[in-house]
């Protein structure tokens, strides 16, 4: 999915970025966010797919989408880290991924059309 990202210095970069749905954070490649000027107030572990602790630093960067816009949380990656987005991010748009179709679609309060019977998800 291509995102905007826009930094404080007001600089912006246009980029393909992987949706991971176990991410809650969106990670920017190191090249990304130093051209951006993002800073990092603090760091955070994280534990990769595979079990590998990290501790990489997190900062704030602006999105833009289909004509939104949301600030969200940013890993600052290091070389050779992949652009992808979070839940976070997708969230900041007032959107979310339907579990089912795998669509992005507006975030709801009546949920996704299916229901739980005899403990299996049915539409």
């Amino acid at each position: 999915m291509r995102l905007e990202a826009i930094g404080p210095n007001g600089r912006s970069r246009s980029l393909e970025f992987l949706f991971d749905t176990g991410m809650v954070y969106t990670v920017l490649p190191s090249e990304v966010w130093e051209d951006l000027g993002v800073q990092a107030p603090r760091e955070h572990s994280f534990v990769l797919m595979d079990g590998t602790p990290v501790d990489r630093a997190v900062g704030e960067a602006e999105f833009k989408y289909e004509g939104k816009s949301a600030v969200s949380p940013v890993v600052l990656g290091k070389p050779g880290d992949m652009a992808i987005v979070g839940s976070a991010t997708i969230m900041g748009f007032g959107l979310m991924l339907h579990p089912l179709t795998r669509v992005l679609r507006p975030l709801r309060r009546e949920g996704f059309g299916v229901s739980i019977k005899d403990g299996r998800l049915t539409r």
